[in-house]
């Protein structure tokens, strides 16, 4: 049943929108929007953010299926398993409450800027620095090629917190 009311959304909302989204260099909020009235994003988050509490990748997988072949831009997988679960499982209550709801909804697109120029997704070798200043975090370097960044409201940007070690890295 999932099944087919992924691919009755896609054939009314996404996949006849595809060549104006090629044009425009990215898909429309309006779609993640009505994506989240679905209820096709972030469906592990609490009910309390609008979420079902429902942590089962499969549906995921079927969204995937369904969405990718015909829509590659639409990078719902990367908002759901990707960057949502670090909000959703490591982020401060104030966090959750600010950005979950948004998240489920579709009126925050969620991001993660990883890749760097020279180093391209391989995580050992960014440049990109964060330094605790006390009360803060002050982040300095360069990311490109991210995923969902044109429409993004919220993007993890991965820093080196150590130079010295190529293993220490946050999430910010």
């Amino acid at each position: 049943m999932f099944r087919g009311t992924v691919r009755a959304f896609a054939e009314a909302h996404v996949f006849p929108h595809q060549a104006d989204w090629d044009a425009a260099g990215m898909v429309s909020r309006a779609v993640w929007q009505k994506a989240g009235v679905e209820g096709f994003l972030c469906m592990y988050a609490d009910p309390q953010f609008g979420g079902l509490g429902v942590d089962d990748f499969r549906y995921d997988m079927i969204l995937i299926e369904e969405l990718s072949v015909r829509a590659p831009g639409l990078f719902t997988h990367l908002h759901n398993r990707i960057v949502g679960p670090y909000l959703h499982h490591h982020g401060t209550d104030d966090q959750r409450a600010r950005f979950m709801p948004g998240a489920v909804s579709g009126e925050t697109i969620l991001a993660i800027a990883m890749t760097e120029p020279g180093a391209g997704s391989d995580l050992s070798g960014i440049r990109t620095r964060a330094v605790d200043m006390g009360d803060h975090w002050l982040l300095n370097g360069a990311k490109t090629y991210i995923s969902n960044g044109h429409l993004a409201d919220l993007v993890l940007v991965a820093a080196r917190t150590n130079p010295e070690r190529a293993h220490d890295i946050g999430l910010f």
